[in-house]
């Protein structure tokens, strides 16, 4: 199976559009997928969102086994699976038998709830975080069972099934600042840089180069890998992305807002006419280096430079752009500046 060597990768939300219901939603998340995976994109990963009506991919790993039946060379994973909605155990173990039905396709992209989430889904019921272990306890927990390694301490501990002889799953960090950085390139992890999480540039150059400083090789990842998660705004009609980019900045502001107020995304006909306020204009101004936007000419520039600027291997670019079809040519000119 031949590795495609793409610098982008996508990472898909599992948007809703205006009179598009979760079916449909679904349907139009896995033509992508198999278009990505025509067009040699490097990587197709699924985020994951709870109680969240605009966004479906409230379990990425059930989605990866269904991925996996309908791609043949791309890799699949996930960006990322929240560590403290489940047991690393259990997360385990998903990854592993989904190594098994796409044997060297499949990477565990795995997270942390920030505080604002924690609190929102505490105050929603049905989560207790009080009592979740340190989050590097955990990732090294997860990296024991995905690897076989037991330490000699808890040798009576359950190993996750099946045991993988002939290949190993690369673990990948989300990370929005230079917290636990050192710790996750000491253990050989990679890294995705969350800029749309966190748009504060400089944070993300100085843990880039935190992470390639401290860096030590393991068996999935003989050198660091960094992947920079970030939105992107293209076509090839220019009249179209203008309103992408504000219906795009509707979603921005309902995330970091409230992400549970807004049910599906705005349409390019409402965007147009949205009438954003001064204030949110002013809050939305931090977030511009969050996103790329621009014709397939300026997409290549400006993604060229960033590669440059914050020493990345590779863009995980968001698709939140209104409409399937626009999300789909999207991939299409991410597909061509590649080249």
């Amino acid at each position: 199976m031949a590795e495609n060597k793409s610098r982008f990768g996508i990472l898909d939300f599992i948007p809703r559009d205006r009179e598009v219901d979760a079916v449909e939603a679904f349907k139009y998340s896995v033509e992508l997928l198999k278009y990505a995976d025509q067009l040699g994109l490097s990587r197709y990963w699924y985020a994951e969102h709870h109680s969240t009506p605009a966004l479906l991919g409230s379990s990425p790993q059930v989605v990866l086994a269904y991925a996996a039946a309908q791609t043949h060379s791309i890799k699949l994973g996930t960006g990322g699976v929240m560590l403290d909605n489940l047991s690393a155990y259990q997360i385990a173990e998903n990854f592993k038998v989904l190594a098994c039905l796409a044997p060297g396709r499949i990477e565990a992209g795995v997270g942390y709830s920030n505080d604002k989430e924690r609190s929102d889904q505490e105050k929603m019921g049905g989560f207790d975080f009080k009592n979740t272990k340190p989050y590097e306890e955990v990732l090294m927990e997860l990296h024991c069972y995905l690897t076989d390694h037991q330490p000699e301490e808890e040798r009576r501990r359950p190993r996750a099934m099946p045991i993988l002889f002939d290949q190993d799953i690369p673990m990948n960090v989300l990370v929005s600042s230079c917290k636990h950085i050192k710790y996750i390139a000491e253990n050989g992890w990679g890294i995705i840089f969350g800029l749309f999480l966190n748009p504060d540039y400089e944070e993300c150059q100085k843990a880039i180069a935190l992470y390639r400083q401290y860096f030590v090789p393991n068996a999935t990842h003989t050198g660091p890998h960094v992947s920079v998660a970030m939105y992107a705004v293209s076509s090839k009609n220019k009249n179209l992305i203008g309103p992408l980019e504000k219906g795009l900045n509707a979603w921005i502001l309902a995330f970091k807002r409230n992400k549970r107020n807004l049910y599906q995304l705005l349409t390019t006909e409402e965007s147009q006419y949205y009438p954003f306020t001064e204030e949110e204009l002013k809050e939305l101004e931090p977030y511009e280096c969050t996103k790329v936007v621009g014709n397939p000419r300026e997409l290549k520039r400006k993604f060229n430079e960033l590669h440059i600027q914050l020493d990345c291997d590779e863009f995980l670019v968001i698709n939140q752009l209104a409409g399937y079809n626009n999300r789909k040519e999207l991939i299409k000119i991410l597909s061509e500046i590649d080249k």
